[in-house]
């Protein structure tokens, strides 16, 4: 039975909000809806291809790569049935099907894992995944030994179509270009593919058998349409690679931009329409300012979101406040949006006068790294707050529209199963029908908690307990990009990936959804030590703890943060006098955690060197701190963003 207390935000309170959000997570209103009987709503097994699952250790020096391939069977998981420890590439991929697709009902059944593909020795392999397939690793395609396709390495592709495709673009021993599929055996030669780029797949009807290739030719400057040989032809000129935006789901058609203009292309005859009045804005920075989700293209520029309607090829505005700085995620009726500090939400349609703020990060409240977890009418994303002792405190929270929001205390979204008989949807960002969520409750001030399955139909409602373990936080990168919508059950079972800050510990776990204490350890990795600062810079501008379960911050040499610091750290002194040195974090330049349980106090922070002195960034300004007060990177940004009184980035010399 839970032991929190839900809140729900009711049509008065709704009022009360959307006329005017103070910031933070909004939703100091919400009152409490009325007490269930405490049913714990269990899964019902689910029917379909029984697989083997997979898993790899993960490497240290970056946020989602695993340096090897391990095939288990859940029955008996510490017995690899396919083992490879010499994997070339970062993330091993998944392609996964469904046997049946019904276009009356857009219904779908039996999805499960095919195979898993990967790189080691410098050659392509696979291992089939069903459970009556033979458990070994095999070549996939002829090809050999390969080389790098370009300069980003061996590069897979996915393509979602009536489940998800990956593709390999590699070199072979000549240096010709080549794609590799994921059905290949070890004898099947692969494609030629000198100067081209996959576009997307060709398929007669939406759910037939896929019999081409839309790709991209340099040397001919041409659009074009292949066969499953690669004999092709051109379908328009074109001075440079497409933009391909998507499917139209449930259609043979997608869309792309070709020289600055729209078109919606037929994949089954090769057609082009012009798609009239269609600008996609410039791209700012990292983020992609548009996106196609459903039948509408949305778009920001200056802040703004616009949707463009494809059938009518009508633009109209859906916000006006000035604040769309990346797309996280989407509803049935709902776009979400904002920043790395900021979630807003505003109906598809231009309805909402002024958008809805679900959380907006402070200096002591906001909400962990957005998981794009938009599952037909509801939204899952997940705040916290520090409290005036410093610790985390997390909530679980479900967006539906203005009357309906749910925040659960002490609780954290892990992850999303997929059904393997449902409904596509192609109005929200998650495509399945969802079968199990994954929610992590009691949470302590790390995200480690109690493992639960919950029923979607009930997801503010309990489930049973897989297992518990401190201090782990499961919203994990690889499981949240890399698999988002592969995480398959295997007669119950599934694995999420997880990292302890107190230790920088990665692990792969295996639960059982349908089973009370499952939750096993698959990897136990030793703690990352010294390894984890060889890696990447991946601080990106983002509050540490949009991403960690506590990360204070990062040193930088200048005041303004745009050079990375080498050699430091951070010494905390407590108002009662004693001391405590943060660990050196994760990736290039000194990122910089401390367990908060070793705060609880006022404190002045230090930067000192390698020997332990203090440097003139800590002198003459440095002041006295409230224990909450841990959030650094939101007052002390890079690059002049300082806010709440902040004058200088953390820097080794605030003089210059």
């Amino acid at each position: 039975m839970i032991n929190r207390t839900p809140v729900l935000i009711t049509a008065v309170t709704a009022a009360i909000l959307l006329g005017g959000c103070g910031g933070g997570s909004s939703d100091s209103n919400i009152t409490p809806p009325e007490k269930t009987d405490g049913t714990v709503h269990r899964l019902t097994p689910q029917a379909g291809t029984d697989g083997y699952l997979f898993y790899g250790n993960t490497d240290h020096k970056s946020l989602d790569r695993v340096v090897n391939v391990k095939v288990i069977d859940p029955t008996n998981p510490q017995t690899p049935v396919v083992e490879n420890d010499d994997t070339d590439v970062g993330y091993a991929v998944v392609t996964t099907a469904v046997e049946g697709y019904d276009a009356a009902t857009n219904t779908y059944t039996n999805l499960h894992k095919v195979s898993v593909a990967y790189v080691a020795g410098d050659s392509p392999w696979t291992v089939p995944m069903a459970k009556d397939a033979a458990a070994r690793q095999r070549g996939n395609s002829a090809a050999g030994r390969i080389s790098p396709a370009g300069r980003r390495g061996y590069s897979y592709q996915k393509i979602n179509y009536l489940g998800s495709r990956q593709y390999l673009t590699a070199r072979d021993a000549n240096g010709s270009q080549i794609l590799i599929t994921p059905e290949m055996g070890p004898d099947d030669a692969p494609l030629p593919f000198e100067n081209k780029t996959l576009l997307t797949l060709a398929y007669s009807s939406y759910g037939a058998p896929v019999d081409g290739y839309i790709v991209y030719d340099a040397n001919a400057s041409a659009l074009q349409k292949c066969n499953l040989a690669m004999a092709c032809t051109d379908l328009a000129s074109a001075t440079g690679a497409p933009k391909y935006l998507g499917d139209l789901g449930g259609t043979t058609l997608g869309v792309l931009v070709m020289d600055n203009t729209g078109y919606t292309l037929d994949k089954a005859d090769g057609n082009l329409s012009k798609l009239a009045g269609l600008v996609l804005p410039p791209k700012v920075g990292h983020s992609t300012p548009y996106q196609l989700m459903g039948g509408s293209i949305f778009m920001f520029e200056n802040g703004n979101i616009s949707r463009y309607d494809i059938a009518t090829q009508q633009t109209t505005s859906v916000t006006r406040d000035g604040k769309a700085e990346k797309f996280h995620g989407f509803t049935n009726d709902w776009v979400f949006f904002g920043s790395d500090g900021l979630i807003e939400a505003a109906r598809k349609d231009g309805s909402t006068p002024e958008p809805i703020v679900l959380s907006e990060t402070t200096a002591t409240k906001g909400h962990k790294y957005i998981t794009n977890y938009g599952v037909g009418d509801q939204y899952l994303y997940v705040t916290y707050r520090l409290d005036e002792s410093g610790l985390t405190h997390f909530k679980a929270c479900i967006f539906e529209d203005e009357n309906r929001r749910t925040c659960l205390d002490n609780s954290f979204w892990a992850a999303i199963v997929p059904a393997k008989n449902g409904s596509f949807n192609f109005d929200s960002s998650y495509p399945y029908t969802p079968y199990a969520f994954v929610r992590v409750d009691d949470t302590d001030y790390f995200g480690g908690g109690k493992l639960k399955a919950i029923d979607p139909a009930y997801a503010a409602e309990d489930g049973i307990t897989m297992g518990e373990i401190a201090n782990y936080n499961f919203q994990r990168f690889m499981q949240t990009s890399r698999y988002y919508d592969e995480i398959i059950d295997s007669n119950g079972s599934i694995v999420l990936y997880a990292k302890d800050d107190t230790t920088i510990t990665e692990n792969a776990f295996m639960m059982n959804l349908l089973k009370e204490n499952s939750l096993v350890n698959l990897s136990n990795e030793a703690p990352a030590g010294n390894l984890v600062n060889e890696g990447r810079d991946h601080c990106h501008g983002r509050y540490c703890m949009l991403c960690h379960s506590f990360a204070a911050g990062k040193i930088y040499q200048d005041r303004n943060g745009t050079k990375s610091a080498y050699g430091y750290n951070i010494r905390f002194v407590l108002e009662n006098g004693t001391e405590k040195t943060a660990r050196v974090g994760k990736g290039k330049g000194e990122n910089f955690n401390i367990d908060p349980r070793n705060l609880g106090m006022p404190f002045t922070p230090v930067i000192i060197d390698a020997d332990t002195n203090a440097t003139t960034g800590s002198f003459p300004n440095t002041e006295v701190h409230r224990a909450d007060q841990l959030n650094c990177d939101f007052c002390h940004g890079r690059s002049g963003n300082f806010k709440d009184g902040a004058v200088s980035a953390i820097a080794v010399d605030r003089t210059n």
